[in-house]
């Protein structure tokens, strides 16, 4: 049995020929594909050592969402291609933990990681917590936040810098959903938004009425594992978009109540 290994360019029209020989294989996953091919798009794929892989019949063992990617993106892209490999080769192939974009951000020496990457999942899905929430990765795609990072040079500093701010809120609500609408925020009204978060942090509100307070004492009230008044995130960065929107218009507020089955609250209103 001889094993031979290459660097080739797969052109799309390569990589559907391949695809004919994957006989036996795990199920497709689009959505794999999908992302595979959003990095292909935005030329966020790398050579990274992973090979394509047939074995000594010829028969596709390794690589088929990425081939697929390749031939729907109509992009080709060099990759490294093993042939020869025995058969039995397919049942340790792809069976470790894929990054995910946490570990990616703290591979690249960032503070609180995983908060950055779940902030940037939130700012990517427009402060829609429902659509954020709902994806694969509550931390998003490593190549959507790899992308958004280099499309927004410098903006990873300032999460960075809420991240640490806002850390003391964490017995309250999720801190990377602090940062993640404070980033939001700031692109509707920049001295609203630092204010906004202040008063939550310090526990500075102007009156009464102040939605900041009503929020505050919501949340607050909602603590603890076993409390009947807890709350989920959804309803809490409901709460968030809310008690925004009206301390932004100068609104007073005397209570906070779950948004009914509709669209998430937008923070521009």
């Amino acid at each position: 049995m001889t094993i031979t290994t290459s660097i080739e360019t797969i052109t799309p029209e390569a990589a559907e020929a391949m695809l004919q020989t994957n006989e036996r294989n795990r199920p497709m996953s689009q959505k794999r594909v999908a992302s595979f091919i959003e990095a292909m798009n935005a030329n966020e794929w790398h050579m990274n050592g992973q090979s394509i892989a047939f074995d000594v019949s010829g028969k596709l063992i390794d690589g088929q969402h990425r081939l697929s990617a390749i031939a729907n993106s109509g992009l080709s892209q060099t990759m490294i291609v093993v042939r020869g490999l025995n058969g039995k080769a397919q049942e340790t192939t792809d069976i470790g933990m894929r990054r995910s974009a946490a570990q990616m951000l703290s591979m690249d020496g960032l503070k609180y990681p995983a908060i950055i990457a779940t902030a940037i999942n939130l700012i990517q899905n427009d402060g829609d917590y429902t659509k954020a929430r709902g994806q694969a990765s509550r931390t998003g795609s490593p190549y959507k936040v790899a992308s958004w990072i280099s499309d927004h040079p410098g903006a990873v500093e300032h999460l960075q810098q809420y991240a640490s701010v806002y850390h003391d809120l964490k017995a309250l609500l999720p801190v990377s959903m602090a940062v993640g609408y404070r980033y939001l925020f700031n692109g509707v009204d920049g001295a609203a938004a630092y204010e906004f978060w202040r008063g939550l942090v310090e526990l500075d509100f102007d009156h009464g009425d102040d939605p900041r307070r009503v929020l505050y004492k919501r949340l607050n009230a909602a603590k603890g594992i076993r409390n009947t008044n807890r709350i989920n995130n959804i309803t809490i960065a409901q709460f968030i978009v809310k008690t925004w929107s009206a301390y932004r218009k100068g609104e007073k507020m005397q209570r906070l109540l779950p948004s009914k089955h509709g669209n998430f609250p937008s923070y521009r209103d």
